[in-house]
């Protein structure tokens, strides 16, 4: 019995040894410490602020999320809000920065920020009129649309070298006007953690 687990475990570590030299073809060494993935969960100091100031999202609990994107090296920090969506609004506001002092890619415009959130980028999407207007940080351009049942705004600005975008969906079937989703736009509040915040170097 014990002559056929040790074949066992020779084979396996066979197997864990090939594979560790098909990563290193890949250019990946799993064991290496300084190895990011292309997308990897961290812990991030929380934003002071990042949040869309709206009464129609104060019944709703935001999940906050932190992201390291590699190639650049990349940092995402986003709330989002989200309930029923016949009744409910849905929302999501980001901001990324760079790591290594690379300059961000800043989408041109903020429809093209739509691929920030996968679950919308799939779908079938009617984009309205681009319109710029200022929020309490500065320009910041926004464009409604449609997304089957949904009127939506999709908006992007960048503070200190920080790209910020965001989108917000009224429920189901409920109008969201040019006024609305402008209101949306200026409604943005962000706030960078103070240096206290900042994990140790």
């Amino acid at each position: 019995m014990f002559q056929g687990f040790g074949k066992v475990i020779r084979g396996g570590f066979l197997v864990a040894l090939l594979g560790l030299g098909a990563c290193s073809e890949l250019g990946w060494n799993p064991l290496d410490p300084d190895y990011i993935p292309p997308e990897q969960d961290v812990t991030l100091p929380t934003p002071a602020a990042l949040a869309f100031d709206l009464p129609t999202l104060g019944t709703l609990t935001p999940v906050y999320k932190a992201t390291v994107l590699a190639d650049p090296l990349r940092a995402d920090r986003r709330r989002s809000w989200s309930g029923d969506e016949t009744t409910e609004p849905q929302a999501s506001i980001m901001v990324r920065y760079s790591m290594d002092e690379t300059p961000l890619a800043i989408p041109v415009d903020p429809k093209d920020a739509i691929a920030y959130w996968p679950a919308l980028s799939w779908r079938s999407l009617d984009f309205q009129p681009l319109y710029e207007t200022r929020n309490a940080l500065g320009p910041v351009l926004w464009r409604r649309f449609v997304m089957g049942p949904f009127t939506c705004v999709i908006l992007q600005q960048t503070v200190q070298n920080k790209l910020l975008a965001g989108y917000y969906c009224s429920p189901a079937g409920e109008e969201l006007s040019e006024g609305q989703a402008e209101t949306v736009a200026q409604s943005v509040r962000f706030e960078d953690s103070t240096p206290a915040d900042q994990p140790a170097s």
